[in-house]
């Protein structure tokens, strides 16, 4: 019997993909084949190894992040966060990110400590981010209509900061929702406390590095674009990049699929840039995404067979 949630992640999947057929069929199927076939393969190998470099830098911000905890080899960092991103791109709300549980666990750590490193991570993340999606969306859109969506990107944040940090919630999600499973996540919050309190010079080095990773994300999309032809406002891609982010936490598609690309299209459109060249960026960062996590899943399957059955002396 197909369990209801599997059903509901396959419809995740399925509705991503119609958004983004539909923007294709919107913007012209051969204007985007053409723009495709202009495509300049130097930048585009450039935009592959600044999103190689983003995977390593965000694997270096983990490792300091657990540093504290434990000393994690950066080579096998660099694999679990590369294995975590990929798992991002299929799971809505950037769950996937949690994987990256699952795989430090080997190392030692346990589940209430790594989860709670996770979402530090996370959480420094989503504010830094929600920043530039405030900035973004007073230089997109008119007075107004900014102050409307940064104050509800306000009272989001407030009210899911203060339920994070709420006893009174804390006991709800162990009684109710964790049940007998709380005894794995021992240690959480007390680690999560003692990062806050003494650990505050590593929090401010995992938000330099955050801006760093953000800054040659944005340079990817920049050289997609100079690859298709355009050289786009940097500061502009980076903006948007925040109000990207703040999309994909939406556990509507999975990793925002289909909607970050329409309101990519809506905002990049009003710096004089073609739909079809936009559609053309998104369809080469995603090709990049998914190249990588197909790899990633490659590699690991052949590890594991490997593991499982040892060559002969």
């Amino acid at each position: 019997m197909i369990k209801k949630s599997n059903i509901i992640k396959n419809l995740k999947y399925i509705l991503g993909i119609i958004i983004i057929l539909i923007l294709i069929y919107i913007s012209g199927i051969e204007k985007i084949i053409n723009a495709l076939r202009e495509t300049n393969i130097n930048f585009f190998l450039l935009a592959i190894a600044t999103y190689l470099a983003s995977i390593i830098i965000g694997a270096i911000n983990m490792k300091i992040l657990f540093k504290h905890i434990k000393n994690i080899n950066i080579i096998e960092m660099t694999k679990y966060f590369w294995l975590s991103s990929s798992f991002t791109l299929i799971l809505p709300g950037r769950i996937g990110s949690f994987s990256l549980v699952y795989f430090l666990r080997k190392k030692g750590i346990n589940i209430g400590e790594c989860s709670s490193m996770v979402i530090l991570d996370k959480i420094i993340t989503s504010i830094l981010s929600a920043g530039l999606a405030v900035i973004g969306i007073m230089v997109f859109f008119s007075v107004a209509e900014s102050i409307k969506m940064a104050l509800i990107l306000l009272v989001i944040g407030i009210t899911g900061l203060s339920m994070f940090l709420s006893k009174k919630f804390r006991a709800i999600i162990k009684n109710k929702i964790l049940r007998k499973y709380s005894k794995l996540f021992k240690g959480f919050f007390k680690t999560l406390e003692k990062y806050i309190r003494y650990h505050k010079s590593t929090i401010s080095l995992n938000m330099l590095i955050t801006i760093i990773k953000q800054i040659v994300a944005s340079t990817t999309h920049f050289l997609l674009f100079l690859s298709l032809g355009y050289k786009i406002d940097f500061i502009s891609l980076v903006l948007i990049s925040g109000i990207e982010f703040i999309i994909t936490l939406i556990p509507i598609t999975a990793n925002g699929l289909g909607f970050r690309e329409s309101v990519g299209l809506i905002l990049i459109s009003r710096l004089g840039v073609p739909q079809e060249v936009i559609l053309s960026r998104y369809i080469l960062g995603l090709t990049i995404k998914y190249g990588f996590a197909l790899l990633s899943f490659i590699l690991i399957k052949e590890s594991k067979e490997r593991l499982e059955n040892p060559l002969p002396n």
